[in-house]
């Protein structure tokens, strides 16, 4: 139901023209149940969409939360905080590091995504399972795949990874299969 209601805010953020366009389509805003990403190319626009999105919820009786609302910034001016964009007159943080979904998306030059979290909820998981059955390979073995191995994989079918990447996640794959064997 809630779906429905706030089906609004993006038809009326695409009709103010604000945010990132793919072949004429609107994905400057990224909705996951009460979850939302606005992408934009500047902090002009982004501050217009944040204002479309406040006045929206007004008219549902709902707010965005200033604490739970951070700007990440990436591209040549991933530095600069010069401007600031408002929530009812109060400044949204700028940070180095944004969790959405589940990804850790950094503020740099060009879109990087953090591995360090992936790989220590690997390690989680797989010592949890290793100090419960470390005398039994085979079963630890089928653990490791079926519990362990998504936190390394989550999300890559939709992400290119470099060298870099494949090898810090190959380690920490690598590492634990050492241990058992």
């Amino acid at each position: 139901m809630f779906a429905v209601y706030v089906n609004d805010i993006i038809v009326v953020l695409s009709k103010s023209g604000a945010g990132c366009y793919y072949d004429n389509m609107l994905v400057g805003c990224v909705m996951y149940a009460d979850d939302l990403l606005l992408l934009s190319a500047s902090l002009c626009d982004l501050q217009l969409m944040v204002s479309i999105c406040c006045e929206q919820l007004d008219e549902l009786d709902t707010t965005l939360y200033l604490n739970k609302s951070q700007i990440v910034r990436i591209g040549r001016l991933c530095t600069d905080y010069a401007c600031s964009v408002v929530i009812d007159g109060t400044s949204i943080e700028f940070v180095d590091e944004l969790k959405y979904l589940g990804w850790y998306i950094l503020s740099s030059k060009s879109l990087k995504i953090s591995l360090h979290h992936m790989r220590v909820r690997f390690y989680q998981c797989f010592n949890s399972l290793y100090a419960s059955c470390c005398n039994f390979s085979e079963p630890l073995l089928q653990y490791l795949n079926t519990y362990c191995k998504p936190y390394l994989l989550y999300g890559s079918d939709v992400i290119t990874w470099n060298k870099s990447d494949l090898s810090s996640i190959s380690h920490a794959f690598n590492s634990a299969m050492c241990k058992i064997y």
